[in-house]
């Protein structure tokens, strides 16, 4: 048995930490996954802002967390993460 790992990067564009309508998703960001303490090859966000990372095995360890990208803008400046909450 394996699962399929998912999830979708947006702006949050009131820091509420949930997508409401009307907030853009974010293609291109770099999703790191992890399992039983192996990297995975990085994986990007597609257009729509979603991605996904199938075959995990049932009863394995993993982790999941975005590379946060720069904007840009000087000094440097880092997206923050608002979701999920913990």
């Amino acid at each position: 048995v394996t699962y399929t790992l998912s999830g979708c990067k947006f702006y949050d564009a009131n820091a509420n930490g949930v997508w409401n309508g009307g907030e853009a998703t974010v293609s291109g960001v770099r999703i790191a996954v992890s399992i039983n303490g192996i990297e995975q090859p990085l994986i990007e966000t597609g257009a729509d802002g979603c991605w996904s990372y199938s075959g995990v095995p049932a009863q394995s360890e993993y982790s999941v967390r975005e590379i946060l990208p720069l904007t840009g803008m000087e000094p440097a400046f880092y997206w923050v993460q608002t979701a999920p909450a913990e």
